[in-house]
Order: C-alpha cells, then sequence, then structure tokens
C-alpha cells in the first residue's frame, strides 16, 4: 500500500514524519540533528522510498560563502558556534535546537543517498523571506531510479536573493 501513514509526532505536535514508500514528509526533525545523523537519516528515508518517491523535508539552510556571525539583522536564530565545517548552532546550551547547514553540505548529502532537488522553497528563519509560511527551508527531493545519473546539484533563484 503506498498510502503515507503518520509515523510519529512531537515537540509540541510540531514534528511529524508522514511516510509511504511513494511519499516521505519530515517537518522540524532534521534541523534538530547533528551532522552525521543528517546523512544517516537521509540515506535511511531514500532507502525506505521507492525508485521515483518524493521526499519533502525541512532545513536551516546557510547560503553559500556564509561565515558565523553573517547573519541579517532579522535573522530569527542568530548562530553562535560553529559546530562542524558543515554546520552552526544557534545556542551552545541546546546545541540541537537550531542546526543549521551549508548548502553545499546538504546538496552533497542528498546527492549521496540519491536524492535529487526538485523544488526548494527559502523559509523565513534567515531573515530574507517576509511573511514565510514556515521558519525553515523547503526541500523536495525525489529518489533516482538506480540506473539515471542524478542531475547537478541545482537550487531556486531565490536561494541567490541570501
Amino acid at each position: 500500500d503506498d498510502a503515507p501513514d503518520l509515523v510519529g509526532t512531537g515537540d509540541e505536535g510540531r514534528v511529524f514524519v508522514l511516510a509511504g514508500p511513494g511519499l516521505v514528509v519530515v517537518e522540524v526533525a532534521v534541523a534538530h540533528m547533528p551532522e552525521g545523523d543528517v546523512v544517516d537519516y537521509l540515506n535511511r528515508l531514500s532507502a525506505f522510498l521507492k525508485p521515483g518517491g518524493t521526499l519533502v523535508a525541512t532545513f536551516f539552510r546557510l547560503p553559500p560563502g556564509y561565515e558565523l556571525g553573517q547573519e541579517p539583522a532579522n535573522c530569527s536564530y542568530p548562530l553562535a558556534v560553529r559546530q562542524s565545517a558543515n554546520a552552526s548552532i544557534h545556542n551552545l546550551n541546546e546545541p540541537l535546537h537550531v542546526v543549521a547547514f551549508r548548502e553545499e553540505f546538504l546538496l552533497q548529502a542528498f546527492q549521496a543517498a540519491g536524492l535529487h532537488v526538485v523544488r526548494d522553497t527559502p523559509g523565513g528563519w534567515f531573515g530574507h523571506t517576509a511573511g514565510a509560511a514556515q521558519s525553515q527551508d523547503w526541500f523536495v527531493l525525489r529518489k533516482m531510479p538506480r540506473n539515471r545519473p542524478l542531475p547537478a546539484g541545482r537550487l531556486s533563484p531565490a536561494v541567490a536573493l541570501w
């Protein structure tokens, strides 16, 4: 049965996973994971999806060339600590509250998991989208069939506005 099921909720109902072999929706959860867990999670989700299946997930994405302290004045979660070459965090006392990842890292992780970016929608957290419906950045990813190469990483023109 390809019908998705609600797999889990938490964080006052804001974290949820809706899953079926043709569609997985993960809101909020991945943005609160350490770097290594994100890679593992993407690989597991990709393995669950059938070829051509869709993964919709949210992340806190950092623009190309970002350095700590370069957030705009209206950034919802100014980043305080660079946790690794690919991740920065908002609060040292709560290191998994907001984990923001470099765009390049996300694209590489998606590609390594066999996922292609179909669409991305910037959220409002980084101060770049007034009136954004969601704080985090949304990605729609498609699992490519094994015999087809992944298209080169590409994001929407909206990302270039950062």
